[in-house]
């Protein structure tokens, strides 16, 4: 067996990017829901990247460990992207009846106008990202730039029929919300 030679920092990027981006240039195929099995993606990685060939399904739990962000998960031989894709096959989540009356979507001022006219949209991504936490939003925005956080009012956007999808604690999915359901807020 080949010996693991990378680091856990390059692993986790290397699987976010198979697993959300282009899992065809490791060759592999995600189901519906985003899951592929755990040898399939350890191998498609070794092959692409050789200083990744030998990593193992315990590196990966070490990697879910360890890191702030939860951006992917195991259940039992599979793993998957918890949100985040840009594939062109949708990935499928059950949506959710009661998602919290308020949300919170962090970005650059430099959208504000943007997002104030069309509302919030995935911009190559499936999804919108929403937070269930204010300060987790404002710190996505501070990694685009001046950030600045919109509120959302769940129930405008649902009598829009906008349904939403919870991902973990603190990660919340939508296609798209409407301006309408959009209040800006300012930042510290």
């Amino acid at each position: 067996m080949t010996e693991f030679t990378g680091d856990l920092v390059e692993l986790s990027r290397t699987v976010s990017h198979a697993l959300r981006h282009d899992p065809g240039a490791y060759g592999i195929a995600l189901d519906t829901e985003g899951w592929v099995d755990v040898d399939e993606l350890l191998a498609g990685i070794g092959r692409r990247k050789k200083s990744l060939a030998g990593a193992t399904e315990q590196q990966l739990h070490d990697i879910l460990a360890t890191s702030e962000k939860t951006r992917f998960e195991i259940r039992g031989r599979e793993v998957r992207a918890r949100y985040g894709h840009s594939i062109a096959e949708k990935i499928e989540h059950a949506p959710i009846d009661d998602p919290p009356l308020l949300l919170f979507h962090g970005t650059a001022r430099r959208n504000e106008a943007s997002i104030l006219e069309k509302g919030l949209l995935p911009n190559g991504r499936q999804y919108v990202h929403l937070s269930g936490d204010r300060a987790l939003a404002e710190k996505v925005g501070r990694r685009h730039g001046d950030p600045i956080v919109f509120v959302i009012d769940t129930s405008i956007a649902r009598s829009h029929g906008i349904r939403f999808f919870v991902v973990d604690d603190d990660v919340y999915l939508a296609d798209s919300i409407p301006a309408s359901a959009l209040t800006l807020e300012a930042t510290d």
